[in-house]
């Protein structure tokens, strides 16, 4: 899907910004019911919620990211929803496609860090 249909598409997704204590309690309770792939999340996760996409953001931790880093997640997060994938890895692979330059070269400088390996086309 293209980034301009995301945006576009990106109105049925709700963007939830909250404190830590709030994102983490969430996480519990979603875990209590079932939703372990959340479970190492510290920045934001996509759920659905009562028919909605929904993205959860750490707001104590996401506004302290640069506006790349920002567009790295939100954008990670929407392939998430849009493209029904559960692997990491290969949502990581998809948001590339999304991202300017500087952005791609970031989340491939992170590649090992998130990944175990290096990035490789």
């Amino acid at each position: 899907m293209k980034f301009k249909q995301y945006l576009k598409e990106s109105k049925n997704i709700d963007n939830i910004k909250m404190s830590s204590k709030e994102f983490y309690d969430l996480k519990k309770l979603l875990f209590k019911y079932g939703k372990k792939d959340i479970k190492d999340e510290k920045i934001a996760f996509a759920c659905r919620f009562e028919g909605r996409n929904v993205i959860v953001i750490n707001d104590d931790e996401f506004s302290k990211l640069d506006k790349d880093y920002q567009k790295i997640i939100v954008v990670h997060e929407m392939v998430h929803i849009f493209d029904k994938i559960d692997n990491e890895e290969e949502t990581d692979r998809r948001s590339l496609k999304h991202l300017n330059k500087k952005q791609q070269d970031i989340l491939k400088n992170l590649w090992k860090q998130r990944h175990g390996h290096e990035y490789e086309e």
